[in-house]
């Protein structure tokens, strides 16, 4: 009878009826409810599980049954590295900058123990901390929070954990646990060695490929990527006749010849991270081997050719899914017993796309050319909001000749969010005060105003909605304009009289986006 909840914030609060917490009376207590959820989707999705409320009224005379010894314990906020588990063990968590060493205190009123519990906020969800076993002295008691496995904050940084004494009224204390990132992930390549070719009698200055690992740490330098030449594992000739950049490019400038020199040679690249490993006793980083098999072969004088042309702009939607095939290129080659290499050279922000051979003619043996044909398609999530446009270079590579295309892939952006209305601070509807049989061109209040949260936001339409087929609003009408909307009231006006009439009318306003034809949230 006293409570009610924003809709839009899930703050419970007084009704407008009850003038303050003076005017409860506390023979209604404890007063029990259930609150579910809503989202604004079309259709809208309930809560599976419902949060059970219970209030309690202190008059102020009897102390609470239970009170934390420093006041911080209610909202403690402080990080932990990553490695955790593996440093500590069982220790508590502690943070001695932030003046917590991992003890929580609490003092109860009667002689009875109560044990303090760690949980989740959200109902069958796993976090890998729990309760220190409970010391007693007196009717002090000492717990704290205790980490049950390893964390990683590749998965998730941040964590919040109730901690609850179990009297009556429950005292209850909220953490924040943000996870500090160490250096547990090694640089990772997606294939471990590749065989590539250089071709004999060319000269100067030129690069034979680019490799890329990923190293999934959170931030940097952790997971920034160098390379260099492992001299320790690679063949005596490699030295002075390779040479690897720190970004992965491997290049040479020498000159080989098939028939007096060595026609292959295999050179180990180390893909290392930018700061010691967590667990490194001489500070070294992380770090993993690439193989690059490179043979010498006779001239091939003659390109490959990208026949399409030499850019394409193409356009996809962002929603499309990983393995989706999104353009074909045919490449053709004149050197018909040609071998091609398909790859991305630049653009390929976090490699969300690939480019592979698709099929080709190798197996025909009256063939007078090479044709193949390449796939571009989707290996990663995509997000216009993110990233909303892609320049991708896109090579063939016959062992020596290197053809390429730019590739401009724009996302399309999909309508996936409601709109939601701009309700004012404290308010869960519009409220309007008319008086009856009176016909106004716009109500005195709120203008009714709903955003679209998609990028590009789109134009709305708003409609009157109602579910009582016995509620007579044909006098109502919008004044739609600049995305927002007023109610008008035609002539006869509103009746208030039984039996066709209400005191009250409920109703809701529905908006819709793309102008009329997406998404729509309603508004009661």
């Amino acid at each position: 009878p006293y409570f009610t909840i924003n809709q839009t914030t899930g703050t419970i609060i007084l009704r407008n009826n009850i003038p303050g917490v003076f005017s409860l009376d506390v023979n209604q207590f404890p007063i029990t409810f259930q609150v579910y959820a809503q989202d604004r989707g079309s259709p809208p999705r309930v809560s599976e599980a419902n949060a059970t409320v219970t209030i309690y009224y202190n008059n102020g005379n009897d102390p609470p049954p239970a009170r934390w010894s420093d006041p911080r314990y209610e909202e403690l906020n402080f990080p932990i590295i990553e490695k955790y588990y593996e440093r500590y063990s069982d220790r508590p968590i502690f943070n001695d900058t932030y003046g917590f060493n991992g003890t929580i205190i609490y003092q109860l009123t009667s002689q009875t123990s109560s044990i303090m519990t760690v949980s989740s906020p959200f109902p069958n969800t796993y976090i890998p901390f729990s309760d220190a076993p409970v010391s007693k002295n007196g009717n002090i008691f000492s717990s704290g929070i205790v980490v049950t496995s390893g964390l990683h904050a590749e998965i998730q940084s941040v964590y919040l954990i109730y901690i609850r004494v179990l009297v009556n009224p429950p005292l209850i204390g909220s953490t924040t646990i943000t996870l500090i990132d160490q250096n547990d992930q090694i640089p990772t390549f997606d294939i471990r060695s590749i065989v590539l070719s250089v071709v004999e009698n060319e000269s100067g200055n030129r690069i034979i490929a680019q490799i890329q690992a990923f190293d999934r740490d959170v931030d940097y330098p952790n997971n920034y990527v160098q390379y260099r030449l492992n001299g320790n594992l690679s063949d005596s000739e490699v030295n002075g006749n390779f040479f690897v950049a720190s970004n992965g490019t491997i290049w040479t400038n020498a000159t080989f010849d098939r028939e007096s020199n060595k026609t292959l040679y295999r050179l180990f690249i180390t893909a290392y991270d930018g700061a010691p490993a967590w667990d490194a006793k001489n500070n070294q980083p992380n770090t993993q081997d690439f193989q690059f098999d490179i043979q010498v072969i006779d001239v091939n004088d003659v390109p490959p050719v990208f026949i399409n042309s030499s850019s394409i702009t193409i356009s996809i939607n962002e929603t499309t899914i990983n393995g989706t095939g999104i353009l074909n290129l045919t490449i053709t080659d004149t050197d018909f017993d040609t071998i091609l290499d398909f790859g991305i050279l630049s653009g390929n922000l976090k490699n969300v796309f690939s480019f592979n051979l698709l099929s080709d003619n190798i197996a025909d043996s009256s063939r007078t050319q090479y044709i193949a044909i390449g796939q571009l398609y989707v290996v990663g999530p995509l997000s216009y909001e993110i990233t909303p446009n892609y320049t991708l270079v896109l090579f063939a590579f016959d062992t020596q000749n290197l053809a390429t295309i730019t590739v401009t892939i724009n996302l399309l952006p999909q309508n996936t969010r409601a709109p939601y209305f701009n309700l004012m601070p404290g308010f869960t509807s519009y409220q309007y005060e008319v008086n009856e049989g009176t016909a106004i061109s716009r109500l005195d209040g709120p203008v009714i105003r709903a955003t679209d949260p998609d990028i590009p936001a789109t134009s709305m339409v708003y409609n009157i909605v109602t579910n009582n087929n016995q509620l007579n609003l044909n006098s109502l009408y919008l004044n739609q304009a600049n995305n927002e909307t007023t109610i008008g009231i035609s002539l006869p006006g509103l009746s208030r009289d039984l039996p066709f009439g209400y005191s009250t009318y409920n109703f809701s306003i529905r908006a819709t986006d793309e102008g009329g034809l997406g998404v729509s949230s309603y508004a009661p």
